[in-house]
């Protein structure tokens, strides 16, 4: 049973989810519970997909906080 985090769902074409989860999480169509019940079930039962999406979350987040993408306007502003 997968109780141990969260798992990246995000709808298809809202905002910026379609960058952000390319390959940290799944999109799902808009109102498909179908889809989003079938990511769960995904990665439910593959343990090797969800340390993949932990590890590329969380890589992820390493890459992208606020103070790394600050640090590079600034490099790009000001070099």
């Amino acid at each position: 049973m997968m109780c141990r985090s969260t798992i990246p769902i995000a709808f298809k074409d809202v905002g910026a989810n379609n960058d952000i989860l390319k390959f940290n999480g799944f999109l799902a169509s808009v109102d498909s519970i179908d889809e989003v019940c079938h990511f769960i079930n995904k990665v439910e039962n593959d343990h090797s997909l969800y340390l993949s999406l932990l590890n590329n979350g969380k890589e992820y987040a390493f890459k992208s906080s606020v103070d790394i993408q600050m640090k590079r306007m600034f490099d790009y502003l000001y070099e």
